[in-house]
């Protein structure tokens, strides 16, 4: 789980992350990064929560 604020809100955001290592002939050949880019962009105000009924 990564916290962090975000600067343009001031909005603090909760998100998972995975990190994808690969690993060849012993050291990390890559490297990615997968974020929760939902929670992300409601944090920046571009995605609404609508909720249903």
């Amino acid at each position: 789980m990564t916290e962090m604020t975000i600067e343009a809100t001031g909005r603090r955001v909760q998100a998972v992350v995975s990190n994808i290592f690969t690993i060849r002939d012993g050291r990390v050949a890559g490297y990615q990064v997968f974020p929760d880019s939902a929670a992300f962009a409601m944090a920046l105000d571009r995605l609404a929560v609508v909720e249903q009924h």
